[in-house]
């Protein structure tokens, strides 16, 4: 079963960043709100692709979607 759902999720369209890049970034974001460095990534990603993030995290909507408007909360999307 491990193996028919790693199968699955390989065969999805995801594109991996190198995290490298937005370190600089992700730092600024993650002091200025207050937020781990993994999720300012995640912000710094979203500003750096010009694309929506869809997030369940709701502090981390809550603290960043003012100045990131790009940042959507999953039940609102």
């Amino acid at each position: 079963m491990e193996a028919k759902a790693l199968a699955e999720l390989n065969s999805f369209p995801i594109q991996m960043q190198p995290a490298a890049r937005l370190l600089g970034r992700a730092f600024d974001i993650a002091v200025k709100f207050d937020r781990a460095v993994y999720d300012a990534l995640f912000v710094a990603l979203a500003q750096d692709l010009n694309i929506k993030a869809v997030t369940a995290d709701e502090p981390l909507y809550q603290t960043t979607h003012a100045d990131f408007p790009q940042i959507v909360l999953l039940r609102n999307w």
